[in-house]
């Protein structure tokens, strides 16, 4: 009697074969399920937009398991950041772990905007983490702090270098057309976005996240706060030595 009912429990239960040819899913997976795919299987996602680019055709959003980018095309509808979304497509290219997230690759895509929601919160990291970390996913939410060392107008947006412990991140700043980026140099600012890493198609077999440099995408000013303001002259410093070895001098990055 128990062989039998094991044996209709097979039957009654559907289960999952990577690779196997499978109509859509009424039910959704997480971003992360996505790594155990195979190309062709279908997907359905649920999650909240946290960045829109309209210009690129593409958007970014989030679950509570990981970020995925979507791109669309020129006719397509760009959700907004605040978005609730369901994904519908199939997967075209599957999991690369020297890649990350950035390999994997949905076609056939239907968006459905579902309602509105607060973007997730942004996860602290120091600059030098998003350089080095592995276990931080690409395309995720993070806040980060630096002083400015460049900015520079470019259309609607700003783009910063951001610098901390010798590290540069490059930040856009999109829906900032009024917005003097001067007024941003020698400043300490604190800003949430997007992180994405900038990958050479030439180096796609190394497994070092630190050959992979990574860039941030930010909303809009909203994202940004100034912590400290430029200072107002220039302080003397005994020496080339004393600038980069006294605490003092390094701990301010000004």
């Amino acid at each position: 009697a128990l062989m039998l009912m094991c044996l209709a429990a097979l039957v009654l239960v559907p289960s999952f074969v990577p690779g196997a040819p499978l109509g859509w899913r009424s039910s959704t997976i997480s971003i992360h399920d996505l790594k155990a795919l195979r190309a062709g299987n279908p997907a359905t996602l649920e999650g909240v937009v946290t960045f829109a680019d309209p210009r690129a055709y593409r958007f970014y959003m989030q679950d509570a398991t990981g970020a995925l980018r979507i791109q669309r095309r020129p006719q397509d509808h760009i959700p907004k950041s605040g978005d609730t979304v369901r994904i519908r497509g199939k997967l075209q290219g599957e999991y690369v772990p020297s890649l990350g997230m950035k390999s994997v690759d949905l076609t056939d895509v239907e968006v459905t905007i579902t309602g509105r929601a607060r973007v997730p919160n942004a996860e602290r990291r120091a600059i030098v983490s998003l350089f080095f970390d592995t276990a931080l996913q690409e395309f995720i939410r993070v806040e980060t702090e630096g002083i400015v060392r460049a900015a520079r107008k470019h259309g609607d947006r700003i783009i910063l270098e951001l610098a901390q412990d010798g590290y540069r991140l490059p930040v856009t700043i999109h829906s900032a057309a009024d917005a003097d980026p001067q007024t941003f140099l020698d400043t300490r600012v604190v800003v949430r976005g997007v992180i994405r890493r900038t990958y050479d198609e030439n180096s796609q077999n190394t497994t070092r996240v630190e050959d992979f440099p990574p860039e941030m995408f930010v909303a809009s000013l909203e994202d940004l706060a100034m912590r400290e303001r430029a200072p107002v002259g220039a302080e003397y410093v005994a020496s080339i030595h004393d600038l980069v070895a006294d605490p003092q001098w390094v701990s301010r990055g000004h």
